[in-house]
């Protein structure tokens, strides 16, 4: 299952490790809170429903994996304690010193994951991380993901979609315009990737795969708190 979906990534010779190395050197305050306002702006747009998988979350005991975790603000902030929670992330260094339970570990979504951990999930989450991708085209990524759901489980992918967006004012549409441009030079394609995860999905024979779209409000449209983000 997939919300509305884009890809990201760079190149050689300005990939993933170069931003990485970016952030680490100042501390991976600006990654850390871009993804604590993703996860404000993800959360209000969906209305606190993060999980749109069919899956009875009443019943205790799912393994549930969060994969570009960082700091925790990811599906299981929003659920009870009495299922098992994972959280991976490229970089270590962005883990919170107190995990609350949830059991982290080092992973990048390039290299092939833990044999004991495949077909063990209930649910993956992927949340505006397939930048991971680059060099590689999504599809990559997404043969690996296909690995860790258990008979019965779930991947959702949460990323950005702009290749058909409402209209919008003239800074929003040039910055749309910037982005696919930005993407396209990049090598990993513009932002009509969005609409390619769905059979990418499908062809790593999944089941049942759906695809949702959510308008998130931006600019002079969002809630006042929302204006208020530092990203």
């Amino acid at each position: 299952m997939s919300t509305t979906t884009t890809t990201l990534g760079e190149p050689k010779g300005a990939t993933m490790d170069n931003f990485m190395n970016m952030t680490k050197e100042e501390g991976h305050t600006p990654e850390i809170q871009r993804l604590i306002d993703l996860h404000a702006v993800y959360n209000d747009a969906m209305d606190g429903q993060l999980i749109l998988a069919p899956i009875n979350l009443q019943a205790p005991g799912k393994r549930i994996l969060d994969s570009g975790t960082a700091d925790l603000r990811g599906v299981h902030s929003s659920l009870s304690a009495q299922h098992h929670y994972f959280g991976s992330d490229i970089e270590a260094e962005v883990f919170p010193a107190q995990p609350d339970g949830i059991k982290h570990f080092q992973q990048s979504l390039q290299e092939p994951w833990p044999a004991e951990l495949r077909s063990t999930f209930d649910l993956i989450n992927v949340r505006g991380s397939l930048a991971g991708s680059s060099p590689k085209r999504p599809v990559e990524v997404i043969r690996k993901l296909a690995s860790l759901p258990k008979h019965g489980g779930w991947i959702q992918l949460m990323e950005m979609d702009a290749i058909s967006p409402p209209s919008n004012g003239p800074a929003m549409t040039d910055f749309a315009r910037m982005a696919s441009e930005v993407w396209t030079g990049i090598r990993v394609g513009d932002f009509a990737n969005a609409n390619q995860l769905k059979p990418m999905l499908e062809e790593e024979g999944l089941q049942n795969v759906a695809e949702r779209r959510i308008v998130v409000e931006l600019g002079k449209k969002a809630k006042p708190e929302l204006r208020d983000l530092e990203h």
